[in-house]
């Protein structure tokens, strides 16, 4: 197959991927559409084998969308070459229950929540992030701070989806923080950040001061 061919063969698998938001669940009362139909999913797993030359391409579009649900394919993640600069959205949704069972301990949420900031700093040409938290206690979330300031470093971000079970007062001066290096930002879509106990600190860092 021409050079030519092969890369407009991959345009057009690239532009038959569903939304974004629809995958990672950032957009209420859609039904969620598959990322790839599972057809064009095989395909692209077979091109890999039809040719070495096809590999690199093919992968680059395997890896362009990540969609994560467990603490397990978080590490997973982190430890694999996947996670790097070529993706370029990102959505990571972990339940209430599983957290409420394993992240009482500050311990283990704060390697949680730090492997996680890990991953999204190596994540530098991410374009799309979807993060959906859920918890019961503040304790659970604690070292989600760091996953705000690795947010910050993520210059080439366009699209953030937050969604939460619960307000996250204590974070959201952090969140503000992150929102305000993002010059690339074009949609921010935030759920069950705000409360009124934190309005005057949050109003004093996201007003600019009149002189």
């Amino acid at each position: 197959m021409p050079s030519v061919v092969f890369d407009l063969v991959i345009h057009k698998i690239i532009e038959e991927m569903s939304h974004f938001s629809h995958e990672a669940d950032a957009t209420p009362n859609v039904s969620e559409a598959p990322a790839i139909p599972q057809i064009q999913m095989a395909n692209l797993k077979d091109m890999c084998l039809v040719h070495r030359s096809w590999t690199a391409p093919v992968q680059r579009v395997l890896r362009r969308r990540v969609v994560l649900r467990s603490r397990d394919s978080l590490r997973d993640f982190a430890r694999s070459p996947a996670c790097g600069t070529g993706v370029r959205e990102f959505a990571y949704k972990i339940g209430k229950s599983f957290v409420c069972t394993f992240f009482h301990e500050v311990s283990v949420a704060k390697e949680h929540w730090g492997t996680l900031a890990s991953v999204l700093s190596r994540l530098t040409n991410l374009r799309f992030l979807s993060l959906r938290i859920e918890s019961a206690h503040f304790a659970e979330l604690s070292g989600l701070d760091l996953v705000l300031q690795a947010i910050g470093t993520l210059e080439s971000l366009e699209g953030l989806w937050l969604m939460s079970s619960r307000d996250h007062c204590q974070y959201l001066p952090h969140l503000c923080e992150a929102v305000s290096k993002l010059h690339n930002l074009r949609f921010l879509s935030v759920c069950n950040w705000t409360c009124s106990r934190v309005k005057r600190e949050i109003d004093e860092h996201l007003m600019p001061e009149i002189s």
